[in-house]
């Protein structure tokens, strides 16, 4: 409604001060300032205004304008809202409860959470949870070492953890955790090339680990 837009901008005075003159002629306290910079007068009337502080605020239209009630800004298109979203919010309320329905309104269009990661995508918040289980920039955690990581890092923290069970790397068919590797080729694996105790008495022969028993048989 004309009644509740600023005649100087032309916006509505949602979150807006209203200001007069003493002739009553209304306007946002934005709007005044600007004009005051140029002439200290009443841009309709003319008369003398000092500074802001001279003017009073319409506090009666201020207070209509919240008893006001109003769609849901969420019920138009976003990238047009003189259009009417066929699947946006329903909700008709007050002026004065818009902010708080705002916030928590489902049908508003919001950025995915992990923008700064470098997600592009938008969307209504009551599709975040379905974009979230298949973001490409997600975080979730390694079902090894439990760190969490980007989910288009997982293959190469894959490939690196030291706590991922791997084959071994002497082909023993056993896995071994990757940060035991070293502990299991020294101590336990049977492909492990061995050198003879008896080398400082003149044994030359080595042999796999596993073969242990046949060499001294």
């Amino acid at each position: 409604s004309e009644d509740f837009m600023c005649q100087i901008c032309s916006e509505i005075i949602y979150n807006k001060l209203m200001r007069q003159c003493l002739n009553g002629h209304v306007f946002c306290e934005e709007c005044w300032k600007s004009s005051l910079v140029r002439k200290k007068e009443c841009c309709v009337c003319r008369v003398p205004v000092k500074s802001i502080d001279e003017l009073s605020r319409n506090r009666t239209i201020e207070n209509l304008f919240l008893k006001t009630k109003i769609h849901c800004p969420f019920s138009l298109e976003q990238v047009n809202f003189q259009i009417k979203d066929e699947n946006g919010c329903k909700e008709v309320l007050l002026v004065e409860n818009l902010k708080s329905h705002m916030d928590k309104c489902l049908f508003q269009i919001i950025d995915c959470k992990f923008s700064k990661e470098g997600c592009t995508k938008r969307f209504k918040k009551q599709l975040l949870e379905d974009h979230i289980k298949e973001c490409e920039y997600r975080f979730i955690s390694c079902s090894d070492c439990g760190m969490d990581f980007r989910i288009s890092y997982i293959p190469i923290h894959s490939s690196e953890c030291p706590k991922k069970s791997v084959p071994c790397i002497q082909k023993c068919y056993k896995n071994v955790v990757r940060c035991e590797m070293n502990k299991h080729t020294d101590n336990e694996c049977g492909n492990t090339v061995m050198e003879c105790k008896y080398k400082e008495a003149g044994c030359e022969k080595r042999y796999l680990r596993k073969n242990q028993n046949v060499h001294f048989s």
